[in-house]
């Protein structure tokens, strides 16, 4: 087999790669260069079962796999080439059945290291492609979620500034209206002390969904201080709910998107425990771990199948999301009738926290 052949084969898988016809492409072009009715191409993990990247020739998947399966039992025999290869992330080998020539001179191992070297980054390339789509297709998603998000929450406001404040803003028009026919009196002085009281009631309810929206304590003290206030409600509001919280930060300021970020993912958790998850007990903790962030939400609910939870709506993708745009970590543990577990890693500067063992 000169070496014209060779280099036509290797400029041959350069072209599939430019082209991006597919790494089973490649496969065939090789199995046809060393006329071997059947080949592929396999990656090994540790004791795993070695998993087929590509193949030529098997007829179905089941049948492939059972080729795979019996490779180690044929290594010593001269009807097979197997070629074993291993690169930064990647290891496996190389087989090829019955080729026409003997797969083990020195000639042809320098072709076969080539080969493997060509259908390594070509399968490099390929995941890359799919992990860039499936994030594509992630932050669509998440893009789709987000908007239907804002409507909600946009309706929600308008709904709880209709019945609340525009309830009273009308009821005050009625009262005024009263005082204009109302002379000087007892009658007038119980009119508007009744307006008083429902002007004040008023602005308190303006000032709660102001700070709904955005908390006061978060802009102006930091998380920590944001964070106590929201759990205080949090236990008025679920009294059903042993909620524990632990706290080993005292001082914490980071950039603002991260707290805005981590709050909301926070907030957000709680309230799918107390809408979805049949807990009675929750437990919440934070703490400096070097110079990482660590929070941690685990309640004792009914647990949830991840893949399902995630396709239907916003939800889990939102929170994910927003950790990661803060340059964070987001993982997330369950299963029916086994409770929850969220774990979030943030990065923190060392001048950015300081810890004084506060719980």
């Amino acid at each position: 087999m000169d070496s014209d052949s060779r280099n036509r084969l290797l400029e041959e898988m350069s072209d599939c790669m430019v082209r991006d016809t597919g790494v089973e492409e490649m496969m065939r072009r090789v199995c046809a260069f060393f006329s071997a009715p059947r080949g592929g191409i396999c990656r090994t993990e540790g004791e795993k079962k070695p998993v087929l990247l590509a193949g030529c020739g098997f007829d179905g998947e089941k049948e492939a796999e059972e080729a795979v399966q019996n490779l180690r039992e044929k290594e010593e025999e001269t009807s097979y080439i197997l070629y074993p290869y291993d690169f930064p992330d990647f290891s496996g080998f190389l087989f090829l059945e019955r080729p026409s020539v003997d797969g083990k001179t020195e000639k042809m191992q320098q072709m076969l290291g080539e080969i493997c070297r060509n259908m390594y980054i070509a399968i490099h390339h390929r995941e890359l492609v799919q992990q860039l789509q499936q994030r594509e297709e992630e932050l669509q998603y998440v893009c789709n979620a987000l908007l239907e998000i804002k409507e909600k929450e946009e309706k929600r406001i308008a709904l709880e500034l209709h019945d609340e404040i525009g309830q009273n803003l009308t009821s005050m028009l009625l009262y005024l209206r009263l005082c204009q026919k109302e002379p000087a009196g007892e009658r007038l002085t119980e009119i508007l002390t009744k307006l008083r009281l429902l002007v004040s009631e008023t602005l308190s309810e303006t000032r709660r969904i102001v700070r709904h929206m955005r908390p006061k304590e978060l802009e102006e003290l930091g998380l920590v201080p944001a964070l106590y206030w929201y759990f205080s409600e949090y236990k008025k509001r679920q009294p059903q709910i042993s909620f524990v919280h632990t706290i080993s930060i005292s001082d914490l300021r980071i950039p603002e998107e991260a707290e805005m970020a981590l709050y909301r993912v926070i907030v957000e958790a709680l309230t799918n425990i107390s809408r979805h998850a049949q807990a009675d007990h929750v437990c919440f903790s934070m703490a400096r771990e070097e110079n990482r962030l660590h929070v941690q939400v685990e309640d004792n609910g009914c647990g949830m199948e991840l893949e399902s939870a995630k396709q239907r709506g916003m939800g889990l993708l939102g929170m994910q999301e927003r950790i990661h745009r803060a340059g964070g970590h987001f993982f997330l543990d369950s299963a029916p009738g086994s409770g929850t577990r969220l774990s979030i890693w943030l990065p923190l500067a060392a001048k950015e926290i300081e810890d004084r063992g506060r719980d």
